[in-house]
């Protein structure tokens, strides 16, 4: 059976959302290897997401035919007339979009709803972005005849939200590269920490530095920790609120010490800087589940979220939680790991345990189970 994927974001992604994309590819082509997966994407040159997603023999890779633009291949037609083309019996579009018409295609229609920012998180949207994501994504869930979301709390959102019934979506949990679980040397921690400015003690933020990611209490929390000597690292692409809101309030409390940002590693070196925290904070409210946390927990790092989000629902006493979203109980959690040496080990150890359920095993058997309920 051919199956197609949205490359968009497997190909050029290089965050969480990415990284989810291609492990689902790389899990389900791994365990399935008699179907062939097709990924559809507009591809400028040779990457390294692309090159290890080709790695596996049963994927490959195609390019616009009908439509110019990639948008507008995704969208409208072009896709639709490249599907029947290759006699793709399952399309799977990975970041929440499917085309607005089949172009004659007769695939089934699979989508994945990984988060809902358009609507949770639609005050940190501009008015025509939060119209255009919203009527897109109600297209997209309306259309598919299977949606795929990573949590139960996830699941939730989409049939309160777009009024769908339980029974059309399917929990398909994330997994996990074997490689956070592996200890990385020490020699190899020193060289990534002289390379990038690490201080010697830190918690980490993972991810693009929005807003929604409650960064100004993560360094108002730090700011005022009991311990000094622990420092705030932030990893990700630098953005309009980092540079207007981040950097100045850095600047004026003279915190450059205790704020520190990495605009980007290499995903092999992910499990290193993992090792290297002290605990990894995870403030988002909406997402609907964290790929960063799972990698902390593999990699034995404390993790520390939000009461009432889905990373507290799902992970149970895996993780600690704040007693609410203020600075002050971060500020409280933080000093307490980092006080606390039994604590600390407590927490990794659990963390350990609740990750290593997320194999690619269990996310490929998980989607395969979703095909199988269109095909049967």
């Amino acid at each position: 059976m051919n199956i197609g994927f949205d490359g968009y974001w497997a190909v050029f992604n290089h965050t969480s959302r990415g990284n989810l994309c291609r492990s689902m590819i790389n899990a389900v082509a791994k365990h399935a290897p008699k179907n062939k997966f097709i990924i559809y994407s507009k591809i400028s040159s040779e990457n390294r997401h692309l090159t290890s997603l080709l790695a596996n023999p049963s994927v490959i890779i195609r390019q616009p035919r009908y439509g110019l633009i990639n948008k507008l291949w995704r969208w409208g037609d072009g896709l639709g007339k490249d599907l029947h083309r290759h006699h793709v019996r399952i399309y799977h579009g990975l970041c929440g979009l499917l085309p607005f018409r089949k172009g004659g295609s007769h695939a089934h229609w699979v989508v994945s709803v990984n988060d809902m920012e358009c609507i949770l998180n639609a005050k940190e949207l501009g008015l025509w972005t939060r119209i255009k994501e919203k009527c897109a994504l109600k297209h997209s869930v309306n259309m598919a005849e299977r949606i795929v979301t990573p949590s139960q709390w996830g699941k939730n959102m989409i049939m309160q939200n777009f009024n769908i019934d339980a029974s059309k979506i399917d929990v398909v949990p994330p997994c996990i590269d074997t490689n956070f679980s592996k200890r990385v040397h020490d020699d190899a921690k020193k060289a990534l920490a002289s390379q990038n400015g690490l201080p010697r003690r830190f918690v980490l933020v993972m991810g693009p530095l929005e807003k929604s990611k409650k960064l100004l209490d993560m360094v108002k929390a730090v700011q005022n920790l009991n311990d000094k000597d622990v420092a705030l690292v932030l990893m990700g692409k630098s953005t309009n609120y980092y540079r207007h809101v981040i950097r100045p309030y850095v600047n004026d409390h003279n915190l450059f010490d205790q704020v520190v940002h990495v605009k980007h590693l290499h995903t092999v070196d992910l499990p290193n800087i993992y090792q290297q925290a002290t605990a990894v904070l995870c403030p988002a409210q909406h997402e609907f589940y964290s790929l960063s946390m799972l990698e902390a927990m593999a990699s034995g790092t404390p993790v520390i979220v939000n009461p009432g989000t889905m990373m507290a629902q799902e992970a149970g006493d895996a993780v600690m939680v704040t007693t609410d979203d203020s600075p002050k109980a971060w500020r409280e959690a933080i000093d307490a790991i980092c006080a606390s040496q039994e604590l600390h080990d407590s927490l990794s150890a659990r963390g350990r345990d609740f990750a290593a359920h997320h194999t690619a095993e269990r996310t490929a058997q998980a989607l395969l189970d979703c095909y199988n309920k269109i095909e049967d």
